[in-house]
């Protein structure tokens, strides 16, 4: 039999019934980010599970700290985004999502993934999966997802403390616990942290940080098991987040070739302090009811609601040339339904799905009108106010079995049919800040007030389909056809208010995926490799009359390959060795450049076409090594090593903006004791200096995020 359902808790009710390692004293990851809960050894999409036991030991505050671990996955733009397998998270156009972060099951939008409750304090893991997930998670996964789960109440008292501080005036405070308030019927787990830094750089015009970091989360988690076949989990949380702005000079403030990233100034001078905030509410359940051994029934339903805010210096002088503030609202609403069953020989799931988003958001901006006419002067600025909405309503349709054609043999079926309905709407106003005098007044024409807006509706059948052979007990390999899709939209232009419509895209991917367990369980070997063609590309395109605007059209098409091996061995006891190495091919098929200029001669400014290049932010290669050694009493430590090869920032792939590459180490040394762990840890440790984004193809806008330095911190945690 291939899978059975359980009665445990809600958050993971179905569990492998075919564990494929007979010694218990091994524990079995299950990944619970499907729609059917499976061991990692039977899962065939490429998924890195990091457990709990991982998140505690390691360096990392953040889910940016946990995703740079991960092979073929980063986080891009100062920490800002994500990019599984060389796609970025917002896609080639800018305008994404092509991946999807979950916690708890809620699917965080666009603002709230950018800086919202993403602090990995009292996780149980964070799956992440490299590849397309349409059919799994539908909208917006076509690259992949992050699935967070917290952890859940247990009918058994605990308290867990958490006190770090170090460098750069880094401090966190953290406190998780709970027990039982009805014993086997009702329990509850709070989990509260603080966490701040005064960041690494400098403004010397307004004095002080330029890019603090201060975050506050708490949590309230409630199961309620009334009698024994029913479970439900909810899950409360708020997430107050501010982040300052990271990004430097890369020439110091001289125009000219961008710097090595080691000889760049941490150190900026503007006007007005870059600040970003968001405030995030999320309030899911998770229901399930055991209806019988071979069939459950499962309700998940979601709320998030996030308010946020940005201010930005436009001009990053001291001059009050430009700036740009936005304020905004962001609420998504889902509802699912699912009905698990299993027989003697098969297992399915089928079910339905509802999603809700709705945001609200106002832009303003002050710019200069050189940036749109560089004949006019710098001090001749207009300002414009736009409100915008957007309603986006998904249904969708879904069914999954797996049916066992012999013992070694497993058939594997997918379908989804994902509908999908946006409405949006623009208002602006453009104005003069000052009076335009006589010879000026041609600039008359960008004024004035603009009203657009766009309904369209798309739909897609997402297949699955694919086959799974066990070699033996401990060991199988899988092929497995999917087809990934991201529906169209629209944006407007900030110029003029007109109306950029464009369509779906899809890709095709193959995968081949190995799983081993071996030396009793004591060493486990998984890999993936893959195939994919992505047609319809949604790619950005510059305005003719106004270079540095974009439109977005389906004018790409693509070919994506690559693959990814996860190791772990533990040689003996308290002691374990890991490792992973990643390889993402990105590569445009087809990809027009409409700034190409024929009158001028071919060159790496002006190209025809960015035919053979690389996707923005995609990096080829990935690796990371370490072990760790885990006693439950006395020393204790670790080494984890992190390398990623270079990227370009966009689809241009201009040599001049080519960074990022570097190595890094992060190391952890403590002792413990009876309920008590001390730790010295540190992170970057032999100080590499590197950027995490540059854009330096107009010469006096020479622009780089950095690394962070060496840093050093102490840690104390206590569990009771």
């Amino acid at each position: 039999m291939i899978l059975s359902i359980s009665a445990a808790h809600a958050q993971h009710a179905q569990v492998d019934a075919d564990v494929e390692n007979p010694d218990d004293d091994v524990p079995v990851i299950i990944v619970t980010g499907q729609k059917m809960d499976r061991s990692l050894q039977k899962t065939t999409d490429s998924v890195r599970v990091v457990t709990r036991e991982e998140l505690l030991r390691e360096t990392g505050r953040d889910l940016s700290d946990t995703i740079n671990r991960v092979a073929n996955a980063s986080a891009t733009v100062g920490d800002r985004s994500f990019s599984i397998r060389g796609v970025d998270q917002r896609g080639v156009s800018g305008r994404g999502s092509t991946l999807l972060i979950f916690v708890d099951d809620s699917p965080l939008g666009n603002r709230t993934t950018a800086l919202g409750p993403t602090d990995i304090w009292d996780l149980e893991q964070v799956e992440v999966f490299r590849g397309p997930q349409s059919t799994n998670f539908g909208r917006s996964a076509l690259a992949g997802g992050i699935y967070i789960r917290t952890r859940d109440p247990q009918y058994k008292w605990s308290l867990d403390l958490r006190t770090e501080a170090g460098e750069a005036s880094t401090y966190q405070a953290a406190i998780a616990g709970g027990g039982p308030i009805i014993d086997d019927s009702f329990a509850f787990r709070i989990a509260i942290n603080r966490l701040e830094s005064d960041g690494f750089v400098t403004n010397s015009f307004l004095g002080g940080h330029a890019d603090p970091s201060r975050l506050t989360s708490a949590r309230l988690k409630l199961l309620i098991e009334p009698v024994a076949d029913i479970s439900i989990v909810t899950s409360t949380s708020f997430t107050d987040n501010l982040r300052g702005e990271s990004g430097v000079s890369a020439t110091n403030g001289n125009p000219g070739v961008p710097l090595r990233a080691g000889e760049v100034m941490r150190e900026v001078a503007y006007d007005l302090p870059g600040l970003e905030s968001t405030e995030t509410f999320i309030q899911s359940l998770n229901a399930s009811w055991n209806i019988n051994p071979a069939a459950q029934l499962r309700l998940i339903s979601t709320y998030q609601d996030t308010v946020y805010s940005r201010q930005l210096d436009g001009d990053n002088t001291p001059s009050p040339l430009s700036f740009s503030q936005r304020t905004g609202n962001e609420r998504i609403i889902t509802q699912e339904l699912r009905l698990a069953f299993a027989g003697e020989s098969w297992a399915g799931v089928v079910g339905g799905y509802y999603y809700d988003l709705r945001e609200a958001r106002t832009d303003d901006f002050v710019i200069p009108f050189f940036f749109l006419v560089p004949s006019v002067p710098f001090d001749v600025r207009l300002a414009r106010d736009s409100d915008f909405s957007i309603d986006t309503r998904n249904y969708a349709a879904f069914v999954e079995a797996e049916i066992a054609l012999s013992d070694h043999l497993d058939f594997l079926l997918g379908l989804r049919y994902d509908y999908e309905e946006l409405d949006t709407a623009s208002i602006a106003l453009t104005t003069s800040v000052a009076p335009l005098p006589p010879d000026l007044a041609f600039l008359n024409g960008f004024l004035g007030s603009e009203s657009e807006s766009i309904a369209a509706s798309y739909d897609a059948w997402l297949p699955r389909i694919g086959m799974r052979w066990a070699l033996n007990d401990n060991a199988n390999v899988s092929f497995v056809v999917q087809r990934a899709y991201q529906a169209g939209g629209g944006v407007f232009d900030v110029i003029d208010g007109r109306v950029n419509e464009f369509g779906p895209e899809y890709l095709w991917n193959y995968e081949l995926a190995l799983r081993t367990l071996l030396l009793d369980g004591r060493l486990r070997f998984n890999a993936n490799a893959y195939y994919a063609d992505w047609s319809d590309q949604q790619v950005r395109q510059p305005r003719a009359d106004f270079p540095f605007v974009f439109s977005i059209e389906n004018a790409g098409a693509s070919t994506i390959w690559g693959l990814e091996a996860d190791l772990a061995f533990e040689p003996v006891e308290d002691w374990e060795l890991y490792g992973a190495i990643g390889y993402a091919h990105t590569e445009f098929d087809k990809f027009p450049n409409d700034r190409f200029n024929p009158a001028r001669p071919v060159s790496e400014f002006n190209s025809p076409d960015f035919n053979g290049n690389r996707f923005p932010f995609s990096s080829r290669w990935s690796a990371n090594l370490g072990f760790a050694h885990e006693p439950a009493r006395g020393m204790f430590g670790g080494v984890d090593v992190n390398f990623r090869s270079s990227q370009f920032n966009s689809s241009a792939n201009l040599a001049v903006n080519r960074c990022c590459e570097r190595l890094t180490a992060n190391a952890r040394l403590g002792y413990a004791i009876e309920g008590f762990r001390i730790s010295l840890l540190a992170r970057n440790l032999f100080d590499a200096n590197y950027y995490t984004f540059l854009t330096a193809a107009r010469p006096g806008a020479e622009f780089g995020v950095l690394g962070d330095p060496q840093t050093f911190s102490v840690r104390l945690d206590a569990s009771f």
